[in-house]
């Protein structure tokens, strides 16, 4: 699966170096957690790559963190397998700051 696009500002300027972290839930009574994670290039754009080793690619559903210092934190749920967007970030403070 590949999760691509990109983050920007409020002016729709790229934001570098944003992390972002997508964890997929297995179905309910299973305890395995995946999470993949990637930082947005100096142009804002990202792309994670997640495929279990020799296993075939996931599906379902992806909960998706992206965060900067000196940016508000967002979280969403996209749906798998394929997803393009774009992240804007807000200027705030980090969650817990």
């Amino acid at each position: 699966m590949l999760i691509s696009g990109a983050v920007v500002d409020a002016e729709g300027r790229p934001v570098a170096g944003a992390l972002l972290v997508a964890t997929r839930l297995h179905e309910a009574g299973k305890a395995n957690v995946q999470t993949f994670a990637a930082r947005s290039r100096p142009d804002g754009k990202f792309a994670i790559r997640h495929r279990a080793e020799g296993g075939p690619m996931p599906t379902g559903h992806l909960v998706v963190s992206v965060s900067r210092e000196g940016l508000a934190p967002i979280e969403m749920v996209v749906a798998a397998p394929a997803i393009m967007f774009t992240v804007v970030l807000q200027e705030g403070a980090q969650a817990g700051r």
